[in-house]
């Protein structure tokens, strides 16, 4: 039986996978077969870095998330990928499906956590090419110099998580996202001036924004700071300390769905998922 949100300790316990109890509607066949879709699916998938796309990047060998929500009129089901250069993340990806009355069909959704040019092809077609850099790092405003020990500035990173509250908004309507407590993600390093941590934050059971800390060296010291990328079509803003510091909405220059050329692009429909069985309407 998969249990209801348990996080599990990877890596140390520096790095967590959660999961949410199928419903009647979905068992545990099926979540097999879909995770094996998604797998299979990130694997054909190639991501460069650079102006020339020189350098490969590498997929994480596990997600970092799998998740499904009974609260969707769809049954959402998904996992979050990550892709790295010299063990910082520089691309996220969701592979995700809904159903539609016996049958499940994909969407791909990736957002670039890049300064750099990206690119993903997959089965010799671009998919993705962003035409600018996908993130806007921000200094985390009165936090402290990152600890020399990689426990204690993991420490930082779960503190400084908790100064920070993030919003979406549906019209009028205004929701909480809910923040997972533990990092789904650290750094591949042990060096200092590299380290960092992704955390995730939820609408019901539904991953609507990444938030990732990270240290930036300037001439005169090393600091904190965070960059955030939407998995959402809403509006979305982040606080800290109560104050605003980053906000998506949607405009003609970034849809709500974003562009094959954007630093978020999410393709409904992509393809048919393959199940070896279906169930009735």
């Amino acid at each position: 039986m998969i249990h209801s949100f348990i996080l599990l300790a990877v890596l140390a316990g520096q790095i967590g996978t959660s999961t949410q109890t199928p419903s009647k509607d979905l068992d545990e066949s099926e979540i097999v077969e879909l995770q094996k879709y998604y797998r299979k699916t990130a694997a054909e998938y190639e991501l460069s870095h650079g102006e020339s796309f020189e350098n490969k990047l590498k997929l994480w060998e596990r997600p970092l998330q799998s998740y499904v929500n009974p609260a969707s009129t769809y049954m959402t089901h998904g996992e979050l990928f990550v892709w790295t250069l010299n063990g910082r993340p520089e691309a996220c990806g969701i592979l995700w499906s809904k159903r539609f009355g016996n049958s499940r069909f994909a969407i791909h959704s990736f957002h670039s956590l890049s300064l750099s040019l990206l690119q993903a092809v997959r089965h010799d077609s671009v998919f993705w090419s962003p035409k600018r850099s996908g993130i806007e790092p921000i200094e985390v405003i009165d936090a402290k110099e990152p600890a020399e020990r990689p426990q204690l500035r993991l420490a930082q990173m779960r503190s400084m998580s908790r100064d920070f509250s993030a919003l979406n908004h549906r019209g009028e309507e205004t929701r909480n996202l809910r923040l997972h407590p533990q990092p789904i993600f650290r750094v591949d390093t042990q060096e200092r001036e590299l380290d960092g941590a992704m955390f995730i934050w939820f609408e019901d059971w539904d991953p609507e924004l990444i938030m990732l800390f990270e240290i930036r060296k300037s001439a005169q010291s090393s600091k904190w700071h965070v960059v955030f990328a939407r998995f959402s079509n809403l509006m979305i803003t982040v606080n800290h300390k109560d104050k605003e510091i980053w906000r998506f909405s949607p405009s003609e220059a970034e849809p709500p769905l974003g562009t094959p050329r954007s630093a978020y692009n999410s393709l409904h429909n992509v393809e048919k998922v393959p199940l070896g069985s279906e169930k009735p309407k």
